[in-house]
């Protein structure tokens, strides 16, 4: 696949962002310059009905706490060929990036990150 011309839900696949047991996200922009994260579905999963079943759960939870603590749900379309999930995207570095750069959280701000996650995952 290239990145650079592959289409998803009015999304343009501009590059990787990562990829995990689900699927592989995407950095997707629409022709009006709204950009998102946009996770595909891993190919070899499209094929199996509970995969897909527990990628359309996850669209559905998602959408549920939407906007509160997680990143807004722009678009998905759990019943494609090959699932997908379009949510804003935040721009900043990654948890991974912040600590090689900056060392780890200490004090403070190590409370706030874990008071933001364990808010975070309740609320999921």
């Amino acid at each position: 696949m290239e990145e650079t011309t592959r289409t998803v839900g009015g999304f343009r696949l501009v590059r990787s962002l990562g990829r995990g047991g689900f699927g592989e996200v995407f950095l997707g922009e629409r022709a009006d310059g709204t950009r998102a994260a946009v996770k595909l579905l891993h190919t070899a999963w499209a094929e199996d009905a509970d995969m897909r079943r527990r990628f359309t759960a996850e669209v559905e939870q998602a959408r549920r706490v939407s906007g509160f603590c997680i990143a807004a749900i722009l678009d998905a379309d759990p019943e494609a060929e090959r699932p997908w999930i379009a949510t804003e995207y935040i721009e900043g570095p990654t948890l991974h990036q912040a600590v090689a750069a900056e060392g780890p959280r200490t004090g403070s701000a190590l409370h706030r990150l874990a008071v933001s996650t364990a808010t975070a995952l309740a609320a999921i």
